[in-house]
């Protein structure tokens, strides 16, 4: 179904919004116009019933609704950049799913005022404005955005009428203006999003002709929480406002660099005030939801214990929050086990992860967590706080912050014990020891500059990926590494080298910094993967023999063995005895004392027990060898 002699496209942009959807499109639909126009739904795959109202809504108007349902979740920006690329009418407005049209001639008095006035780009009106989420609410309920008393004394204005206006109101919101479709060439846009951006858009347009202005409120903005803009802490939608406002200058080649400095000087002050007086919480911008809900969830600074970590009102009484604060495995090993340990405890479960870590419960498809920065947070005393799971209070999955779990756990910690961390772990949790753990099979899907910075290392299939170092352990030796790295390129493959510390690059390699969520993507595509022993290896389980583990101690090794992947045949694991003498500080040190002496064999019980009685007799080199030799 094309256009045909329609002369507006109303563009509905959703994503999770069941709850608000239908009053927005039947505030479209009871428009009384002489004019034919279309309305083409643009949704980011929903995961509530957002999908199922629009399929309704498209069967029940078939010539008057389109609806493009992406399959894969885009981001918001995507998604609205699809949308209005698609717009072959003269004339288009945006609504967002949660905002509406409050009066039934607004597109007749919009349109008519654009077909009478060709000089004008595009035509606003004023808005109400509502706050469904208190926590998040600006200004008073109810209350109009364009308070300017000089916009009362004409309709028609341009770019000089705003050089001088430096407090703000009389800007209008997205779902007010009508757009003249010729004004901006989509094609040549370099910086899609300063064009998209509220504030950016509006000098734009006035940049390409003049703005018609109707004095009275015609559409409500709806201010849940969850949207693209106060589903963020003031800080973090500051940082858009600038990043925006700078692109923007670049796009327009700095015509009106002076007016939007003065803006984003407004904006911070105003933002600053905001964040001083009342935020609490902290919020990032990602696109996350709750499936129950549809309201988008909560990010939370952890460190902030005073205010927002022992706030019981601040959850959900009917669910369990899981902070996941291990690193990579420890996570990945959570979202596996989390339709397991909802049925072992009958609710629920919010997973707490850290923003490095977010594309791990995006592979297992869970919507419901929410991204905490845990820097700084004392993660005994939130356990203090809630030794045990229970509803509606944060629980710490890693028993290195249960007091009275350590203790059981310390030897495998010191690496010179049987006891293993997933049999352990799952004992801890409370599930079966025969708990089987699902491992991600595919890559996580990149953002748009994360997917530019892979691109640039060329073909992934001819790159061989080394992560020569863990946290954890004590390292394996430089000339081991290297010279792997040269046997791979006399193959005909580049070796690059991705380790949490740049002076750990392997000679001979290329350096390439990666996020946890980019080397994930890298190492399931290109050729093959060489590892310490790391929650890499769990993430990346299914490359199968081109994923190669080193294990820099035989207790490592006999740990991880009781383990997937340890001692699996899909997986190359080997055992490497020479430690690096660069990655010895004292803390790995300790970490790192552990036999080097009992060849490739596994290790049984009794023999762990009895060195690490007589631990001190080990320091004779003579006995070493004698019982390496009697092996």
């Amino acid at each position: 179904m094309g256009s045909g002699n329609k002369i507006c496209t109303v563009l509905l942009i959703s994503y999770n919004h069941e709850k608000y959807i239908t009053r927005a499109l039947d505030s479209i639909l009871s428009q009384k116009t002489k004019y034919n126009y279309i309305i083409k739904i643009f949704d980011d795959a929903s995961k509530d019933n957002t999908k199922d109202i629009i399929r309704a809504y498209k069967e029940k108007y078939p010539d008057k609704i389109e609806a493009f349902i992406a399959e894969k979740n885009q981001g918001a920006q995507t998604n609205i950049w699809n949308a209005v690329t698609s717009v072959d009418t003269k004339y288009f407005i945006l609504l967002e799913a949660d905002d509406y049209w409050c009066n039934d001639k607004k597109l007749e008095y919009q349109i008519d005022a654009m077909e009478k006035h060709p000089e004008c780009s595009f035509c606003g009106h004023n808005t109400y404005l509502f706050a469904l989420d208190g926590g998040s609410r600006e200004y008073s309920e109810g209350s109009v955005c364009c308070t300017q008393k000089f916009l009362k004394k004409k309709r028609i204005f341009t770019l000089k009428d705003f050089k001088n206006a430096h407090d703000g109101g009389y800007i209008p919101y997205v779902s007010a203006r009508l757009i003249r479709t010729e004004a901006i060439d989509f094609k040549k846009i370099k910086y899609k999003e300063s064009v998209l951006f509220d504030f950016t858009q509006f000098y734009y347009l006035l940049l390409k002709g003049s703005y018609y202005y109707i004095d009275m409120p015609m559409s409500a903005y709806q201010r849940t929480g969850s949207g693209v803009c106060s589903g963020v802490t003031p800080m973090e939608f500051l940082n858009t406002f600038v990043q925006n406002a700078i692109d923007f200058n670049k796009e327009t080649n700095n015509v009106i660099a002076d007016k939007i400095y003065r803006d984003c000087m407004l904006q911070i002050d105003f933002r600053l005030g905001l964040y001083k007086d009342r935020f609490i919480k902290k919020v990032l911008p990602i696109d996350k939801t709750n499936t129950e809900s549809g309201e988008k969830i909560d990010v939370i600074n952890m460190a902030n214990n005073e205010s927002i970590v022992f706030k019981e009102s601040y959850f959900d009484k009917d669910k369990y929050y899981f902070v996941c604060n291990g690193n990579l495995g420890h996570t990945m090993t959570m979202c596996a086990l989390k339709n397991e340990l909802e049925s072992k405890y009958g609710a629920k479960i919010v997973f707490l992860v850290t923003k490095e870590q977010e594309f791990i419960p995006k592979l297992y498809d869970i919507d419901d967590y929410i991204v905490a920065d845990m820097t700084g947070a004392n993660m005994e005393d939130i356990s203090d706080n809630a030794p045990y799971p229970e509803k509606g209070k944060l629980y710490v999955t890693h028993p290195f912050a249960h007091k009275e779990a350590l203790a059981y756990y310390e030897p495998m910690y010191k690496l010179y014990s049987t006891e293993r961390y997933l049999p352990w772990l799952l004992k801890f949790m409370g599930l079966s020891k025969d708990t089987k753990i699902n491992y991600p099979d595919r890559a996580p899907e990149l953002n748009t500059k994360s997917t530019k910075k892979i691109k640039k290392l060329g073909d992934l299939s001819k790159i061989v990926l080394f992560l020569p170092e863990t946290q954890d352990f004590a390292n394996i030796s430089e000339i081991v590494w290297e010279k792997k790295a040269k046997d791979i390129k006399e193959k005909g493959y580049e070796v690059i080298s991705c380790p949490f510390n740049q002076k750990f690059t392997v000679k001979g390699t290329r350096y390439v910094d990666l996020t946890p969520e980019e080397a994930m993507y890298v190492g399931m595509n290109c050729a093959a993967v060489y590892a310490m022993r790391n929650g890499f290896c769990e993430l990346l389980f299914k490359r199968g023999l081109n994923l190669h583990i080193y294990y820099p101690s035989h207790s490592t090794h006999f740990i991880y063995s009781m383990n997937i992947p340890g001692l699996k045949d899909v997986v190359n694991e080997k055992i490497v005895l020479e430690l690096s003498h660069i990655s010895l500080d004292n803390d790995l040190a300790k970490k790192a004392d552990t036999p080097l002496l009992f060849g490739v064999v596994r290790i049984p019980d009794s023999v762990y027990r009895f060195y690490d009685r007589h631990r001190h007799l080990f320091k004779n080199k003579k006995l070493i060898k004698f019982l390496v030799k009697w092996r």
